[in-house]
């Protein structure tokens, strides 16, 4: 124990960094200067960076992400905090001349002006990539470590999950926020919104309809995609189709108090414009007898979509 108290501090984290939980508890207990040191945030911090990763969830504090063990498997490659509005009016220029039929990536290195398809970036020398495809709209691509970061709200309490999507959270809110000292990139930023919601909403057709959402917000989304406003819509509220008792009021009409959206819309809905209430999930209701009405028209409409599948209405961008 004394010639590990004699060693740098560096070198003491390199010999503890390869301890497990157990090992490195008894250390601790064992040694009083490293215990105290393991009382400091920054010790723990020290180890995480030592394995690469610089970044966590506020929520999640350091020793609690490197006891975790989730350091071993996040990406170390997210470094996006911030980024310059160079770099932001670069992606939507670029996307504006590009066609969105394939799935596109943007290189995230500040120096690079890589905007292409997914199979060209697996050559690509920088790590991460921000990607645009139906399934996988503005989420960050790991070249190095062959992964996907998405947005998923079910995986929170993985806390190296959480601290990778706390990262993409702060790099879409970058990307996408709208600036009053900047009007010109603001107007470059809601036209690829409206570009990336166009493709969406004419995507649906091709997908059964998962959820149900407010028609009033749904409307306001409408005209803001098809350029009739310039306003986006807040929040989705879905608390308005509820009754006292948190479920769903029967009463309520298909096309006159809500809507209906696949799970992809879904995903998009809740990354970009978040909610108030619950998303109500259609399959939920199948099996309760006062909801038939709703279910059978859901049906209806679905069907109806089906058949006009051939040559369906899809907004241009």
């Amino acid at each position: 124990m004394m010639l590990l108290d004699r060693l740098p501090h560096e070198l003491q984290l390199q010999v503890i960094s390869d301890l497990d939980n157990q090992d490195l508890q008894t250390l601790l207990q064992s040694n009083a200067n490293l215990l105290a040191k393991s009382k400091q945030d920054t010790f723990w911090k020290d180890l995480c960076t030592l394995k690469g990763i610089s970044y966590h969830h506020p929520d999640v504090a350091w020793k609690e992400l490197y006891q975790s063990g989730s350091v071993n498997t996040m990406c170390p490659h997210l470094r996006l905090r911030g980024i310059q509005d160079k770099k932001k009016e670069q992606f939507w220029s670029l996307l504006d001349q590009k066609n969105m039929d394939s799935s596109l990536m943007f290189c995230l290195h500040s120096s690079c002006e890589f905007l292409g398809q997914e199979q060209d970036f697996a050559e690509h020398s920088h790590h991460t990539a921000l990607t645009l495809s139906p399934l996988h709209i503005l989420e960050i691509w790991c070249n190095p470590c062959s992964k996907i970061i998405t947005l998923n709200k079910d995986a929170c309490g993985h806390h190296g999950i959480k601290s990778e999507q706390y990262m993409l959270q702060g790099l879409l809110e970058d990307f996408t926020s709208l600036s009053e000292q900047d009007p010109e990139l603001s107007k470059k930023v809601m036209n690829g919104r409206r570009r990336i919601e166009k493709k969406l909403y004419g995507l649906q057709t091709r997908f059964t309809p998962d959820y149900i959402i407010e028609k009033e917000w749904y409307m306001t989304w409408l005209e803001f995609i098809t350029g009739k406003s310039n306003d986006m819509p807040g929040p989705l509220e879905n608390q308005k189709l509820l009754r006292s008792d948190n479920t769903l009021n029967p009463e309520l009409s298909l096309g006159q108090n809500f809507e209906i959206v696949p799970e992809l819309l879904k995903r998009y809905i809740e990354k970009f414009y978040g909610i108030s209430g619950p998303f109500i999930p259609i399959d939920d209701l199948q099996w309760s007898p006062e909801y038939c009405k709703i279910v059978h028209k859901i049906k209806l409409r679905h069907q109806m979509q089906q058949t006009r599948f051939a040559s369906p209405l899809i907004l241009t961008a």
